[in-house]
């Protein structure tokens, strides 16, 4: 699977109409809607603006699709199908139609829309997508230094840190880890 490492834009035209295709990087599903409705703002006289979405939430994958007013399956679908052949992971991609005065009829309607998202995909980068394991450790004080250490070799990220605070269950971090890190060595492992 794969994660894009920008927003990416693209404009072209078929017999009239005019489609604007929007990538964007997603975190989590809670950004969806406002990127949704900033789209409808920044772009009131389009006709159809529709999307797809692709994102992990809680270890399982959310995908959804708009044809937002355009016939069935004509412009959501081709959008999602185009991220779903690049498995495209924690990605919203949007395709925003001017119509030009001429009808493109379904199947020209599927390519139109394909079309803006495959060009759209194409102009930006995609790495590697890789799961993160959140993690809350427990564990002394005076091991803090190794466990920071631990947390480093696993390409790990401290969330928050309550080492300055005093905690009753003992805990002083949230932590993130890749989990192909966590799962493809046991290497470092510590038990505190």
């Amino acid at each position: 699977m794969n994660s894009p490492q920008r927003k990416g834009k693209i404009n072209f035209k078929e017999k009239r109409s005019e489609f604007v295709g929007l990538l964007f990087p997603l975190s989590s599903l809670d950004q969806f809607q406002p990127l949704l409705k900033s789209q409808k703002k920044q772009h009131p006289k389009a006709r159809h603006i529709c999307w797809a979405y692709r994102i992990n939430e809680t270890e399982s994958i959310v995908e959804h699709s708009s044809d937002a007013g355009e016939p069935g399956g004509t412009a959501g679908l081709p959008i999602l199908n185009q991220l779903l052949k690049i498995e495209g992971m924690n990605v919203a991609l949007f395709v925003i139609r001017y119509f030009g005065g001429i009808k493109l009829g379904k199947r020209g309607l599927m390519n139109a829309y394909g079309k803006a998202a495959e060009l759209v995909i194409q102009s930006v980068s995609f790495r590697p997508w890789i799961p993160i394991m959140p993690l809350i450790i427990k564990a002394d004080i005076k091991y803090y230094s190794d466990i920071v250490q631990v947390i480093s070799k696993f390409e790990g990220q401290i969330r928050k840190d309550f080492s300055g605070e005093t905690l009753n269950d003992g805990s002083f971090g949230q932590v993130e880890i890749k989990k192909a890190s966590a799962n493809n060595t046991k290497e470092g492992s510590r038990s505190w």
